[in-house]
């Protein structure tokens, strides 16, 4: 396989980059919007979309969307919607790296606060 990929998802920032670098290649808000329905669509990444609704993340949303609109896929360190933390993988994978997560190891980091066991 190729290098490995690092990916920290945080509750305000994701930070992605390679593993051999010293910085992140880019960071980008953990925030979610969709926008309006789109047709199917077929890519040869293995995260490529094939739903009707499209979604913008991180710094693709701009200025143009309302708080409303918004969704935090983690919060305080936790996922709390996966169908948000997904979106955020298609935007890693399809646009910032455009590469395939079949041909690269994914190393994911843990805010390490997770909820206690009773």
């Amino acid at each position: 396989g190729g290098a490995t990929i690092v990916v920290d998802h945080g509750s305000g920032w994701t930070k992605i980059g390679f593993s051999e670098d010293k910085e992140p290649m880019s960071v980008f808000p953990t925030i979610v919007s969709q926008s309006a329905p789109k047709s199917k669509s077929t890519g040869s990444n293995s995260f490529a979309s094939n739903t009707q609704t499209s979604f913008l993340v991180g710094d693709e949303i701009g200025s143009f969307t309302n708080d409303n609109e918004l969704t935090h896929p983690v919060y305080r360190g936790l996922i709390n919607d996966w169908d948000g933390i997904e979106q955020v993988y298609h935007y890693i994978f399809d646009r910032k790296l455009d590469l395939s997560s079949e041909q690269h190891p994914v190393f994911g980091t843990d805010s390490g606060i997770g909820p206690r066991a009773r």
